[in-house]
């Protein structure tokens, strides 16, 4: 039997305000506290995005504030490294929110230029940790790929799977 985890006050699935002017990615700050991601920002010129850990149920907390950011002592860049590098300068359109099987929000999905997502935030062992989401070839059930035969392959098991691909930890 699975016991259904605490529903977090103020999650709001619509993270970022409906407004006209788009939601450009300016800068990613992080801050590491004892080897794992404690704080994650995703800064937007005049608001930002502030995801957390709450290290006492392993979830994440995700909240938008409408001021601009003003790192502190211990926040890093991380607008370089990937995935960010290729995020930064586009428009963040989409967040979702998920949770486990035991009700225990842990993960948070953002899409940058458009619907589909880019990157996933997973709360583990006390940390964010960093995915990206990338299509899987769309398959056909006689076994091609893309419209290509394919011989000895592995095939996913159905069209239209993602696939997870750890970045950093």
């Amino acid at each position: 039997m699975n016991l259904v985890g605490p529903h977090p006050d103020g999650a709001d699935p619509l993270l970022l305000p409906p407004r006209e002017e788009p939601y450009i990615l300016n800068d990613v700050l992080e801050k590491v506290v004892l080897g794992c991601r404690d704080e994650l920002i995703l800064d937007l010129g005049k608001c930002y995005l502030r995801f957390g850990v709450d290290i006492d149920t392993d979830t994440i907390t995700g909240q938008f504030y409408s001021s601009s950011f003003r790192a502190k002592k211990g926040y890093v860049s991380s607008r370089t490294g990937e995935p960010w590098e290729e995020y930064v300068g586009q428009e963040c359109g989409w967040t979702w929110f998920g949770w486990n099987q035991q009700g225990y929000l842990d993960t948070v999905l953002i899409s940058f230029s458009g619907i589909e997502p880019s990157v996933v935030l997973q709360t583990i062992a006390s940390s964010i940790k960093v995915y990206t989401v990338s299509p899987v070839a769309k398959t056909s059930p006689a076994g091609a790929v893309n419209g290509k035969k394919t011989k000895g392959q592995r095939l996913p098991r159905s069209t239209g799977e993602r696939t997870l691909e750890k970045r950093r930890s």
